[in-house]
């Protein structure tokens, strides 16, 4: 990643819906540049590009944050099996 990918990236986390247009404009270089170097950015997976549902608009009201933590060794959980399983 050099400093266009970085203002590429942003510009898109200012507005995910900005143009390649808009995005060439604001840098600075032609849009063919833009698509290059998004089509890179993100089959190299350095960003994703994802649709977030409004839960509440999707006919589910309640919405929940939930974190987990793990290290190596740590989890008894995985590939199928629970803690109960050996």
């Amino acid at each position: 990643m050099d400093e266009l990918d970085a203002k590429i990236i942003a510009t898109l986390r200012q507005n995910g819906r900005a143009s390649n247009a808009g995005i060439a404009r604001s840098a600075g270089v032609s849009e063919g540049t833009v698509r290059r170097r998004l089509r890179r950015l993100i089959d190299e997976e350095h960003i994703f590009v994802a649709a977030i549902p409004n839960p509440a608009m999707m006919g589910n009201p309640f919405e929940a944050l939930i974190g987990v933590s793990s290290g190596p060794g740590q989890s008894r959980l995985g590939g199928g099996r629970n803690g109960r399983d050996g």
